[in-house]
């Protein structure tokens, strides 16, 4: 037989085993939201740092492209620059053409001296 003091001291009543793993199961819970309370904050930080790079990102490609040149600035740098390199090559071609024309004028002279020297040397022979 059991003593009734024995038996007391060893066992709980039922509320108070209910009791006790519910104040388990709480702690259990209160422990799990905690946890992911910090997991989501955490992970809200790393989202804000993340969105911040990203934004400073943007703002550097903005930046970027306020000092690219338009197709039609580019279209119109293109024109002058053709236009300009049309005149180089005109006043090459005028400066070729006058060197040749000089040759021509050498020529020219060197042929009127020798013209003048045969007339010279028959008249006197």
């Amino acid at each position: 037989m059991i003593k009734r003091g024995t038996y007391e001291k060893d066992s709980v009543t039922l509320r108070e085993y209910m009791d006790g793993r519910f104040d388990e199961l709480k702690q259990y819970i209160d422990l799990k939201f905690n946890n992911i309370e910090k997991s989501t904050c955490l992970a809200q930080d790393n989202l804000n740092i993340r969105l911040e790079k990203m934004n400073e990102f943007r703002s550097t490609m903005s930046d970027q492209s306020k000092n690219f040149v338009t197709r039609n600035e580019h279209d119109s740098l293109i024109s002058k620059y053709d236009s300009d390199i049309r005149v180089l090559r005109e006043q090459n071609a005028r400066n070729e053409g006058k060197a040749n024309m000089q040759s021509v004028y050498v020529s020219y002279a060197i042929a009127t001296i020798g013209i003048i020297i045969g007339v010279v040397s028959l008249i006197f022979k």
